[in-house]
């Protein structure tokens, strides 16, 4: 037995992790500390919305496993309070610190806002500042759970000060990042951050296929967004996307049970497509039936309510979809957005 502990000792100590106290104790240092997830979003607090939206859990990991470090050991931070506020931590049966996040009461100004506010979590070893985790907690307005856009804006040509007069004329809002809310309801045109990089991948054949996201490839087919500004194309009474494609659209805190329509055309003679994206890097890809060119309109739709399991069982999906993308493979025309929510299940 001494022999092992001598052995192990060894390696934990080649390692950079090994600290002897006072006591002669073995001290096993945290070295890296990571969250689950590193956006979280919440809705602020009104009559009809679900009251457990005002808070969410974030789970902490430390490295390595071996770490003999206690809940005690950290130290936690919010950079705004009475947005978001750490009300309790607690350490799980895996070792993981579970961490509540709450919505403050000064989140309550939202009911009248159209902006999103966001605060940093941080979680920092006690004695290692360098040695930290965040995360982002977005809290977002109780925008009602129908929405509906029609892209009859009439003819705007392709000239980008034409496009912003016309956004502007619409009651749009521009963000910092250079996107629009299209109109206080949680809808957001991503011209600033919309571009994505050639040579999109589909993965099922002619018609509409529902497919999870890898998070170990999450972009393996579909779009991938670099995050880059991309410009929109001739705007006669459609919206009109253009070169490799465009993450066109981010729609923020739907409410299940939804269905969501897009009916979208090919801007060429060439098949194109239109995704739904439940989520970024892990969730569910809806890929949209091929529009073989000018005037096949097709439609991209999914209702989000429930699934049955492998085994037959009926399974109930999130009742709070923070995200969803609509994503454009190379240029189309897309005539209108359409989100029904479906009532209480």
């Amino acid at each position: 037995m001494a022999a092992l502990l001598a052995a192990v000792t060894a390696v934990v100590a080649a390692c950079g992790f090994l600290i002897i106290d006072d006591g002669g104790d073995l001290v096993v240092d945290v070295k890296q500390l990571s969250f689950d997830k590193p956006l979280v979003v919440t809705v602020a607090n009104q009559p009809h919305i679900n009251p457990g939206l005002r808070r969410a859990e974030l789970r902490l990991v430390r490295f390595p496993a071996f770490h003999t470090t206690g809940i005690g050991d950290l130290n936690w931070y919010s950079t705004l309070p009475g947005v978001a506020d750490i009300v309790d931590y607690r350490e799980d049966e895996n070792g993981n610190i579970v961490l509540t996040v709450e919505i403050g009461e000064e989140i309550d100004a939202l009911a009248t806002s159209d902006v999103p506010r966001e605060a940093t979590i941080r979680a920092v070893y006690a004695h290692s500042s360098p040695v930290f985790a965040e995360a982002t907690m977005m809290v977002i307005p109780p925008w009602l759970p129908s929405r509906e856009l029609f892209f009859s804006w009439g003819n705007h040509g392709t000239n980008v000060a034409d496009h912003e007069h016309m956004f502007m004329m619409q009651g749009f809002t521009r963000t910092p990042e250079g996107d629009w809310h299209m109109g206080n309801n949680g809808i957001f045109l991503l011209t600033g951050t919309g571009d994505v990089n050639p040579d999109p991948q589909r993965e099922g054949g002619d018609g509409q296929g529902v497919f999870v996201i890898n998070p170990d490839d999450p972009y393996e087919f579909g779009v991938v967004p670099n995050g880059g500004p991309r410009a929109l194309g001739n705007l006669e009474n459609q919206l009109r996307t253009a070169g490799s494609g465009m993450r066109v659209m981010r729609i923020m805190g739907l409410q299940a049970p939804f269905r969501i329509t897009a009916e979208y055309a090919s801007n060429d003679a060439d098949p194109r497509w239109v995704d739904i994206r439940f989520g970024d890097t892990s969730g569910i890809r809806v890929e949209g039936p091929l529009s073989s060119g000018h005037g096949d309109f097709r439609q991209v739709s999914f209702t989000w309510d429930y699934y049955y399991d492998e085994d037959g069982n009926r399974r109930y999906r999130d009742d709070f979809v923070p995200v969803t993308f609509i994503e454009a493979v190379r240029g189309v025309r897309m005539t209108f957005l359409r989100i029904e929510y479906l009532g209480p299940r």
